[in-house]
This record gives structure tokens, sequence and C-alpha cells, in this order.
């Protein structure tokens, strides 16, 4: 009788988007977006600790929430949709005259 219990919770939560396993085990989770690909980490954590979590070096994305961008030290919370955003960095090219450019 427990089995099936379990069996028609997990039915209905996961019907309703959740992940089972985390609202059974007391675990949320968080989405993190970066380019082609979905990862979900516990919530709880900081956005610098998910990053590495999830094999990505901090200095090298941006994390957005809600259109604006957050800093690593951001705690995620439940239901928290999180977006990474590769750094593109740069430098300037010389000048035809041989001169640096902006310098």
């Amino acid at each position: 009788a427990i089995c099936y219990l379990l069996f028609a919770i997990c039915h209905l939560l996961s019907a309703n988007g959740h992940p089972p396993y985390a609202i059974i085990s007391g675990m949320a989770t968080v989405k993190i977006k970066y380019r082609n690909k979905e990862y979900e980490v516990n919530t709880g954590m900081t956005v610098r600790e998910a990053i590495k979590k999830i094999g990505l070096e901090p200095e090298a994305v941006l994390a957005v929430h809600d259109g604006k961008l957050i800093t690593d030290d951001t705690v995620l919370r439940e239901g928290m949709e999180i977006k990474l955003v590769a750094v593109v960095s740069g430098g300037a090219l010389p000048a035809p005259s041989g001169r640096w450019a902006g310098g």
C-alpha cells in the first residue's frame, strides 16, 4: 500500500513539473541554463558553488535571474531559474597607422 501511495505521489508531482525525487527527499532544486544545456542543482548553495558543481569556471560566466545580473554570492532559492552567459573579452586592435586605437 505504501509503494502504491509513493508511486501515486510521484506521478502527481511529475505531472505538475516538479521532480518528485526532490520533493520526497526534501531537496528543492534550481534550474540553470547555459547555452543549449539545462542543469538542476540543490537550493541553499551560492551561484558560485552551483557553477563549479556543473563543471564551469565562475570567472567565465555571468549569472542572470529574471533578466537581472546577480552576484556569485547569491544563495539559490526554490523556484529560481538562472541563465549563465559566457564572458567575452577583447582588446584594442592596431590602427592602420600601426598605433594602438584608443591610446
